[in-house]
């Protein structure tokens, strides 16, 4: 009986750890959904680092993002960008010190994150896929 309680309550744990887990969004990168330009993962990498300022077909292009303390954010930076937020934030620290280039402004809310880019087609975002709505098109996950 007591092995069973011990077995039912490891699994219950289990169970609740996995739904924690699953109350995360995803990051992802989205355009204005008039925006229908196909971007490489170079291009968007060129446009969150202040190499280019505009988008394949030369409209300009300007990137925002969510706060460095959203979950999952710096996974994404890391895996998009090759840098974690503290490379990330280093990387902007130097070309801003050398007057190269202004870093992506960053919001509290993802939910701000998309009404600016779904009213905005210079925009491209970096957000919290819970609040993408149809008003921007997810470029990539």
């Amino acid at each position: 009986m007591k092995k069973q309680m011990i077995a039912t309550t490891l699994l219950l744990l289990s169970s609740y750890t996995f739904a924690i887990a699953d109350t995360h969004a995803e990051i992802v990168l989205v355009v204005n959904k008039a925006n229908t330009q196909k971007l490489s993962d170079e291009q968007v990498t060129e446009i969150f680092l202040g190499k280019s300022k505009a988008f394949p077909s030369g409209t300009k292009a300007v990137p925002v993002m969510v706060d460095f303390k959203v979950d999952g954010l710096d996974a994404f930076l890391s895996s998009r960008f090759g840098k974690s937020i503290s490379q990330y934030r280093s990387y902007w620290s130097r070309l801003m010190f050398s007057g190269e280039g202004v870093p992506p402004q960053t919001y509290n809310s993802g939910k701000d994150i998309v009404d600016l880019v779904g009213r905005n087609p210079d925009l491209i975002g970096i957000t919290d896929s819970s609040f993408v709505n149809d008003s921007v098109r997810v470029v990539t996950r």
